[in-house]
This record gives C-alpha cells, sequence and structure tokens, in this order.
C-alpha cells in the first residue's frame, strides 16, 4: 500500500477577489508541519467566469493564482521527489458559493510539462473538498422508496474498432 502526504487548504474570502490561505502540508515519518495561514492573496473569479468553456486555459489560470500561495510549489515538488501519493483537502466556507463554483478540478500548475495537465485528476491525487459547518445533527439516508438514479449509456456507432458489442437501446 503506497503512503500519502496529506496536503490542506483552507481558503477564507476577505474581499472581492482577495482570500486568507491556511496551508498544511504531513509527510509520512516526518515531524515537520509547515502549516501557516497568510492574507491577501488574489483568486481571478472574474477572468476564469469568461473562461469557463476551455478548461485547460481554466485550469492554468486558476493555477496561476493558487501556486502563488506560500509553500504550494514547494509541498507538491517534496511530495513528488518522494514519490508519495496525495490526499488533497480544501476546505471552504459554506456560504461562499462563488468559491464552491469554481472548477477546482481543473487545477493545473501553469509551470508543469505538460502545460495545463489537471492535477487534481491524477490517478496519484485523493481530491476532496470540505464545507464546515456548525450543524452537527445526523444525516439520515433516505428511504430506498424515495432514491432514484439516473442512467446514461453511450452507443457510439464505431464499437467494432475497440471490440465492443453494441448495447441493445430499445
Amino acid at each position: 500500500m503506497r503512503e500519502h502526504a496529506e496536503l490542506e487548504l483552507r481558503l477564507e474570502r476577505q474581499g472581492a477577489d482577495r482570500f486568507a490561505v491556511e496551508f498544511r502540508l504531513s509527510v509520512p515519518d516526518s515531524d515537520v508541519d509547515p502549516g501557516k495561514k497568510t492574507e491577501g492573496h488574489h483568486i481571478a473569479i472574474n477572468e476564469l467566469r469568461q473562461i469557463v468553456t476551455e478548461p485547460a486555459a481554466y485550469g492554468r489560470r486558476l493555477g496561476q493564482d493558487v501556486f502563488t500561495f506560500p509553500g504550494m510549489r514547494e509541498s507538491l515538488a517534496v511530495v513528488q521527489s518522494q514519490g508519495l501519493d496525495l490526499r488533497f483537502r480544501l476546505a471552504l466556507a459554506p456560504g461562499d458559493t462563488e468559491v464552491h463554483g469554481l472548477r477546482w478540478e481543473t487545477l493545473a500548475d501553469p509551470d508543469a510539462p505538460p502545460p495545463g495537465a489537471p492535477l487534481l485528476l491524477s490517478e496519484r491525487v485523493l481530491f476532496s473538498r470540505y464545507v464546515e459547518s456548525s450543524d452537527w445533527r445526523p444525516v439520515s439516508p433516505r428511504a430506498k422508496g424515495e432514491l432514484r438514479a439516473l442512467v446514461v449509456v453511450a452507443n457510439p456507432s464505431n464499437l467494432a474498432r475497440y471490440r465492443l458489442a453494441p448495447v441493445d437501446v430499445p
């Protein structure tokens, strides 16, 4: 079983596009906890809205801001140099719908080869979003009779090329 480093990034809005950033990295077999909180960091939310339909450009633009957070680039270099998988936790305030709406999964290091490769879609990264809440009431699962599912199955015309059987649509 592979070992994981754990990176937690907590954002707290300070203005229209300014954020306080709390950053913590934990690496196995290390007592060092380079956690820190800094303020006044920019995320270009308006620019991101303009390129929302271009995932690669969106991820690079988001990365231009996120990779300026103190310790971000260095922490990922440590994780990579030690051959560790990464648990990346993003903690967000519950009422900040604008930040929740950002497409974090597209996040890319703008300087890494290949340019714009999404960091959080790697099989070596487990990504989670956390929303803080003061409500600790238990959440009960719905009754089975209330559950609904939507299933979508692709049935392209070139299945033989991939040695796949066609789906009986009716």
